[in-house]
């Protein structure tokens, strides 16, 4: 049985402290191990964005192939409301 170590970056910025405190039950419920950090809010980054981000990173460890560990990872966002027509692209210039 193979451990892998797995890293989620999680954030919202519509309804940002209920959803990701939902999306950390649900985390919780698949992965008990699971380990957050502190949430943070950031100031969101490109056009079309109206309100600052919240933010957290999580870490846990799973004997799940890969594959079933991303269909558990999109059930929760789909239950938190996100859609795939959802996600942009985003250039960041440094």
């Amino acid at each position: 049985m193979n451990l892998h170590t797995c890293l989620l970056c999680l954030g919202s910025n519509i309804e940002p402290s209920s959803r990701l405190s939902a999306a950390r039950s649900a985390l919780l419920f698949h992965f008990p191990e699971i380990r957050f950090s502190n949430e943070m809010v950031t100031e969101a980054i490109g056009s079309g964005f109206l309100s600052p981000f919240h933010n957290q990173v999580a870490s846990f460890s799973t004997s799940l192939p890969a594959e079933e560990v991303r269909v558990i990872l999109k059930n929760i966002e789909q239950s938190q409301g996100r859609l795939p027509e959802d996600k942009v692209h985003i250039h960041f210039f440094v």
